[in-house]
């Protein structure tokens, strides 16, 4: 790929691995009449189809054709064909259309003529940034480096970008460096955390609602789509959305407005949507667990986030910018050689969240105005690798029992367990309940049945 290839044609993709970009490439290919085999790309320029001569298509040979029959054009929402008022109509997979949203596979027929749309991937190689930050993410591993260059791809577009990676690896700071890398900057970045929502108020939390519209409903509420309205929304933890609302949240996207609960008035929404999973979402779909389209839709470009453990040469670069944070604190802001060694010999199964929470606390622990060796020895436990209790918690088999062998280490202590884990304490208790252990407050004050009280 050249450096002065159209953005729309490198960026629909998805980072398979850490230096290839596998890009998206959408053909229409005629099936029917003299121009069978023909493929014409979609990109940045609309296809115009019709018997007119100046259309990208144009099919002479079949008479059912309107002059200027149908488009099909690049949109936020993806791939969409519109009737331009043929005579004989615009049909996809069998079904007339005023305008619809394109499948890869789908069939368009127009008149007697049918078009396939098919997409293509290839890989490109990702060129590594030559700047060891963007936004407030630094590194400057090759991984995260060229992970740079892909965000300054994707940020000034209007691509929905799916983030992907372990716990802790900076998910939510990825989101927030593309909103203010972007063009609606000035506008309202919203976040809304789908692991720590009530189920009985997440539509509330999404879509709003109107007075009266249910039991408590005492006035007006504005969803988080309208928060957002000419910014950025960002969904974190997108894998907790339950199915049942999956179809609603989808409509969303794609017609870009929004009905509170209790009325019927749609409401336009401008919003860019980034999201973020810990969660193979490939393998949910699989299951049914999550709405094929839905993740198609999120993902027009997905990045993945390295475990910190794969990028050990950016921990030096990672301690100067925590510190640097917590200058003018009245805590330690250099660290000492023999320190950092120490640091960088460790192993972080919690990623940047845990590196951050040792750090800050050595640091406030520090005598003075610099980390020594001493002021981390006490986080040695924390340092060792782990493959217990206080390994990561990713999505698997033995997710269950890691947790409730973190609650029994850490004497059921919620807050102590989430940080050994290396996981924010919201997203400990989504995982309680979708396993089925009890929170403290479901079975009395802060304890869990069978393993003696403790304390939030």
């Amino acid at each position: 790929m050249t450096d002065d290839a159209p953005r729309t044609q490198r960026l629909t993709g998805e980072l398979i691995v850490p230096d290839r970009l596998s890009v998206q490439e959408a053909h229409l290919v005629v099936l029917d009449g003299e121009l069978a085999g023909k493929e014409i790309p979609c990109g940045a320029v609309p296809i115009r189809i019709g018997s007119a001569l100046d259309g990208q298509l144009v099919l002479k040979g079949d008479p059912s054709v309107s002059r200027r029959h149908a488009i099909v054009e690049t949109t936020q929402g993806g791939l969409l064909v519109r009737d331009l008022g043929s005579t004989n109509g615009t049909f996809v997979d069998d079904v007339r259309v005023k305008e619809a949203y394109l499948q890869p596979g789908c069939v368009v027929r127009v008149g007697l003529t049918r078009m396939r749309l098919e997409v293509l991937q290839r890989k490109e190689a990702v060129p590594a940034s030559q700047d060891p930050r963007f936004g407030h993410l630094v590194g400057k591993s090759p991984k995260m480096r060229q992970l740079f260059t892909l965000l300054s791809w994707v940020a000034p577009t209007e691509a929905t970008v799916l983030i992907s990676g372990p716990t802790g690896t900076g998910k939510e700071l990825v989101a927030r460096s593309i909103h203010e890398a972007s063009p609606r900057k000035e506008g309202p970045y919203v976040v809304l955390d789908c692991g720590s929502l009530d189920p009985q108020l997440i539509s509330s939390e999404l879509f709003g609602h109107e007075p009266g519209s249910f039991t408590g409903a005492t006035a007006r509420r504005i969803g988080v789509f309208e928060q957002a309205r000419g910014g950025t929304l960002f969904i974190d933890e997108v894998g907790e959305l339950p199915v049942d609302l999956q179809p609603k949240f989808l409509r969303v996207l794609e017609s870009r407005e929004v009905k509170r609960l209790g009325s019927n008035q749609p409401v336009p929404v401008d919003v860019r949507i980034v999201a973020a999973t810990n969660r193979q979402l490939d393998q949910m779909v699989l299951k049914g667990a999550f709405r094929e389209d839905l993740y198609y839709r999120l993902c027009q470009v997905q990045v993945a986030l390295p475990p910190l453990d794969e990028r050990r040469e950016d921990l030096p670069l990672l301690v100067e910018a925590l510190l640097a944070r917590m200058s003018g604190s009245g805590a330690a802001h250099r660290i000492a050689p023999d320190a950092l060694e120490f640091l960088v010999a460790g192993s972080f199964p919690g990623n940047v969240r845990q590196l951050r929470n040792i750090v800050e606390r050595a640091a406030m622990i520090a005598q003075g105005p610099s980390i020594e060796l001493q002021h981390l020895m006490v986080f040695g436990a924390e340092l060792r690798p782990l493959t217990g209790a206080g390994a990561s918690v990713e999505p698997g088999a033995d997710e269950k029992a890691r947790i409730l062998a973190a609650l029994k280490t850490n004497g059921n202590v919620l807050v102590h367990t989430a940080k050994d884990l290396g996981i924010a304490i919201n997203t400990l208790k989504a995982r309680m309940r979708r396993h089925g252990i009890p929170l403290p407050r479901e079975t009395g004050r802060n304890s869990i049945p069978g393993q003696g009280p403790s304390q939030e």
